[in-house]
């Protein structure tokens, strides 16, 4: 279990508890803690806090570290990161939240008016404004690009910003998702 506290935090624990005891819960570090940590953190997959615990045993240490497991692994597709964008932290959790999807390409400054493209599931996604008109349509196919379901702003937009255009494809993947029966994401012509 992992708990992070902030001062305030370990001051109220203090006053509930005292001292004494508070003392006993802190993990005094061994001297040879930094040589373990750094040995553990040579592996690409592992990741070792910089204060990570280290339990010396007569042998060696036990290192508390993150492994690394990519999505593939667990047989998931390889998804897009999103914090190269500038958006809101309620945004970014709408976005990330979409099971199964991918951001190939995001041009918010277009002048064809195509800004984002992807795929979710076994579908290709676009976003494109045209008029001041939002609009995320559901492809056929990268090489057709026919559209089997469209979900376009009832609004006009008047500034367009990342934050909306990802607000806005969250909005519109939840609405394609609640319309088919099963709640998964399959194109229907």
């Amino acid at each position: 279990m992992w708990v992070d506290l902030d001062e305030d935090d370990i001051a109220k624990i203090v006053q509930a508890v005292g001292p004494g005891l508070y003392d006993k819960l802190i993990h005094k570090s061994d001297p040879d803690a930094e040589k373990f940590r750094d040995a553990a953190n040579e592996d690409d997959y592992t990741h070792v806090a910089i204060d990570a615990p280290v339990d010396r045993t007569r042998n060696g240490a036990y290192v508390l570290c993150w492994r690394w497991v990519y999505n593939e692994t667990v047989g998931y597709l390889s998804l897009s990161d999103f914090d190269e964008y500038d958006i809101a932290d309620s945004t970014r959790e709408k976005i990330e939240a979409l099971r199964e999807f991918q951001l190939d390409d995001f041009d918010i400054e277009d002048e064809c008016g195509c800004l984002s493209d992807g795929a979710i599931d076994k579908a290709r996604w676009e976003l494109s404004l045209k008029d001041g008109v939002l609009k995320f349509a559901i492809l056929e196919d990268d090489s057709n690009h026919a559209e089997l379901w469209s979900y376009s702003s009832d609004w006009t937009v008047t500034e367009l910003n990342v934050d909306v255009a990802f607000d806005f494809i969250s909005k519109a993947v939840n609405r394609y998702r609640a319309s088919t029966p099963n709640g998964e994401f399959e194109p229907v012509k």
